[in-house]
């Protein structure tokens, strides 16, 4: 850029209202929410006004520009010099405030200068914050004197009339605390909306769910009076869902994270009148008391037509019965934008019963015959046949249908199964396919499962499997898709996992197949075998498999 004062840059012929739009752009933290790697908007700024006096004086006489800006990931890392210059260029401008994974101790939590404690800033510019983000880590200890600290829990008693945005939580560890990060999802008129990653990490202990310290909120709570409020999601405080019973609140709620125990009817009435909802994220600690019985007892007249909604979260999901419920009756914009996660292993004697398993088919069937709204031309999908798993994931924008029942009857798989509504396939590039061991007795390989590799199979390039699985992938083909050339006529690559789980006459079969499959057109030119990085490369399956498909042409033995 042109330092010279003297001399004319063309940066200075540009109008003073389009430079402060184009600084307004920059100001914005979105880039750096959702990547380490972006630049922080306040350095940005600080760059930009050292440029020349002309810029200098727009810039650091616009106090929005600097209040849409207070990153504390970057702040704490600068000398106390420069966080005052910051904070005090904000004049009375409305904050916008990030932060990440903070521990307390980087704020002085245990410094006896109150002015560098995050809370005590809060504190002291409650009613000016527009949109607050921070995810913090506390160790017991500390976290013991944040329920103590008097200036905290007043400040939440306080109304913010600005306040647009409420995201908060306090996590046991910076690991738990990126998770929740990777896993809050924002409407995209707010925020850009953060990609949906594995479901192997909500695998965890339900009497600890995601690390959450529970705060017991004051019942002068003031977060939900706030007329322009639009996002909540506050994992620490438990909440009486009747809080959002104020209709100017809920007229206005874009995102709604419940953490806090409800009544599935209470829930369903905060559901109709929030019209403008667009993210709706119900976690594990949400206990849905309504029973089978009383859900069955209390039908409602008709859907409730969310027409915004186009994320909705169920991790965890224990009442099954409950949150089918909710599903059932709302009617979302995008149904292909859906976790629902009920993973959780036990005996089959607490599986769902049969009206269950009718609600999840009729949710599967709804749910995925929507093919017209994918908006992405590739996806990727899982199907494991017990514990059931169906997940098809949209390459390039982050979104999903997961839905996951990990106690079910083997007889019921194939009740979901047979609820596939085929046109949401045809877009799919890669399929993990994986079918327990105990199902081999089951007609699970008969014309359902190759109905569903028929509708598939034209797209996908890339397929990952067991050696088990893959065997039964390509058995339930009928002998009409080799002779036509419909078998997976555009793959390229095969991924083989799990091969230390497999015998010999499985990779004899694997290899069978495979030759048979390598004989059509066109020839797959590629063959990973997939090894974990605990696996040992010396695995007797490992060696016996790369024996047998050492004259294979693109072979590799690749970690995973």
């Amino acid at each position: 850029m042109q330092t010279d004062t003297q001399s004319p840059s063309p940066i200075n012929k540009l109008d003073e209202t389009l430079l402060h739009h184009i600084f307004t752009v920059n100001a914005q933290m979105d880039d750096e929410i959702t990547s380490h790697t972006a630049p922080r908007a306040l350095d940005t700024l600080r760059h930009l006004s050292q440029v020349n006096s002309w810029l200098r004086g727009i810039i650091i006489y616009s106090p929005s520009l600097w209040g849409s800006s207070i990153n504390f990931n970057g702040l704490h890392c600068s000398n106390v010099k420069w966080r005052c210059e910051v904070l005090r260029r904000t004049g009375g401008a409305s904050l916008d405030i990030y932060g990440e994974a903070l521990s307390l101790s980087c704020f002085g939590f245990e410094d006896p200068n109150p002015e560098d404690d995050v809370f005590s800033f809060l504190a002291s510019n409650w009613t000016r914050i527009r949109s607050l983000h921070l995810s913090i880590v506390c160790c017991p200890r500390l976290f013991s004197r944040l329920l103590r600290n008097q200036s905290l829990l007043a400040t939440f008693r306080v109304p913010s009339t600005r306040m647009q945005s409420f995201v908060l939580s306090v996590h046991a560890s910076e690991a738990d605390a990126m998770f929740w990060k990777y896993r809050e999802s924002l409407p995209n008129a707010l925020a850009t909306t953060y990609p949906i990653d594995s479901l192997t990490m909500e695998r965890r202990s339900l009497e600890k769910p995601y690390g959450f310290p529970i705060i017991f909120s004051p019942m002068e709570f003031q977060i939900l009076a706030s007329s322009n409020l639009a996002v909540y999601a506050a994992p620490n405080f438990v909440l009486d869902i009747r809080s959002f019973s104020t209709s100017r609140l809920r007229s206005n709620l874009r995102a709604l994270t419940i953490t806090t125990s409800a009544l599935v009817h209470e829930i369903l009435d905060v559901l109709e009148s929030t019209p403008l909802l667009e993210s709706l994220h119900i976690y594990n600690l949400a206990q849905l008391h309504d029973s089978h019985e009383e859900i069955q007892r209390s039908p409602r007249k008709q859907k409730i037509d969310l027409h915004h909604l186009t994320s909705i979260y169920f991790p965890h999901v224990i009442e099954i019965s409950a949150y089918t419920f909710i599903l059932l009756n709302i009617t979302p914009a995008d149904m292909h934008n859906l976790i629902f996660s009920a993973c959780e292993t036990h005996s089959t004697s607490n599986a769902p019963d049969t009206d269950v398993i009718s609600n999840l088919a009729h949710i599967i069937s709804m749910y995925t015959k929507q093919s017209h709204q994918w908006l992405s031309s590739a996806a990727e999908m899982t199907l494991c046949m017990l514990p059931f798993e169906l997940d098809i994931q949209l390459t390039g924008n982050g979104r999903a249908f997961v839905l996951e029942i990990g106690c079910i009857r083997r007889e019921d798989v194939m009740v979901l199964c047979r609820a596939f509504n085929m046109p949401v396939f045809d877009r799919i590039e890669k399929v993990k396919y994986y079918m327990d061991e105990s199902l081999t007795a089951l007609d699970v390989t008969s014309y359902q499962i190759a109905r569903t590799i028929h509708a598939i199979s034209p797209t996908v390039k890339t397929l990952a499997s067991s050696p088990r699985s893959l065997i039964s992938l390509l058995s339930s083909l009928p002998d009409e898709f080799y002779e036509d050339g419909l078998a997976f006529r555009n793959l390229w690559q095969i991924d083989i996992h799990e091969v230390d789980c497999a015998t010999a006459h499985d990779l004899i079969t694997v290899r069978q197949l495979l030759e048979k499959r390598i004989a059509e057109s066109p020839p797959i030119f590629a063959i990973n075998i997939a090894i974990e990085e605990k696996q040992s490369m010396d695995c007797p399956q490992l060696l016996m498999l790369k024996d047998m498909l050492k004259d294979i042409r693109g072979l590799h033995v690749v970690r995973v």
